[in-house]
């Protein structure tokens, strides 16, 4: 509790160096929601306050992270950290913290991804900073898959994209997959014909375009059962705070 507090009053105290996130789940470029967007710092060695309560902070979710590694069988590295405060009808919608490692940077660049996100709540009072998580019935061991995240659902079955496979010519290419590496499409790179016609010759994609992409490439007798991570249908709500 101790550490809670010292921490809010830091947040509090490095409240004028807070700016409007414009994140959204729409799109790769920041957009401006006014009073409904959220204020955020990213909390980076250059930021003054109490730094004594964030490395203690810090203490806490290292010893968490290497426990976490090792249950999960990974290595984990804590890369990112920062306030984020809600104002009156402020909120963030529905989103997936990390889509798939592959699209962070071109091929096999960047092999990270947000795999564990932490929240710890500073509220004064026990209103406010509700979290809604949206849960589906699963098969089998569901979220990724030897590296390879989930992307959507077959019924209960979750469904991986594989960002690894290997065309002619060492091409780097995608398929999507359910367990067992049954694969549900045929290998697709950015430039094959059927990734251009399922996303429309659009280069820039937000994340629904995106998603009924993925959903165009999956096999004609497949597809209709088909629905992405962020599709709602299908999901039990959740109010985790």
């Amino acid at each position: 509790r101790d550490l809670a507090l010292a921490l809010r009053a830091d947040a509090l105290d490095l409240r004028e160096l807070f700016e409007r996130s414009g994140v959204t789940n729409e799109a790769a470029t920041p957009k401006a929601f006014g009073d409904e967007d959220r204020m955020t710092l990213t909390l980076t060695e250059r930021v003054g306050g109490d730094r004594a309560a964030r490395a203690e902070l810090d203490q806490r979710l290292d010893a968490l992270r290497v426990a976490l590694g090792k249950e999960l069988g990974r290595r984990l590295s804590a890369d990112e950290q920062y306030y984020s405060v809600h104002g009156p009808g402020a909120y963030l919608g529905l989103h997936m913290d990390e889509r798939h490692e592959s699209f962070k940077a071109e091929g096999f660049a960047e092999t990270s991804r947000r795999s564990v996100s932490w929240l710890v709540y500073l509220n004064e009072k026990p209103r406010g900073g509700e979290l809604r998580a949206y849960c589906r019935e699963s098969s089998g061991a569901c979220g990724n898959d030897e590296g390879n995240l989930q992307v959507g659902w077959l019924g209960a079955e979750p469904v991986f994209l594989d960002a690894y496979v290997r065309g002619a010519d060492d091409e780097a290419l995608y398929g999507l997959y359910t367990r067992g590496r049954r694969y549900v499409s045929e290998p697709f790179g950015a430039d094959s014909a059927s990734w251009r016609a399922a996303r429309g010759d659009r280069e820039d994609l937000d994340a629904d375009a995106f998603h009924g992409a993925l959903g165009r490439m999956i096999d004609a007798e497949l597809r209709a059962a088909y629905a992405s991570v962020e599709d709602r249908d299908g999901s039990r709500i959740v109010d985790v705070a």
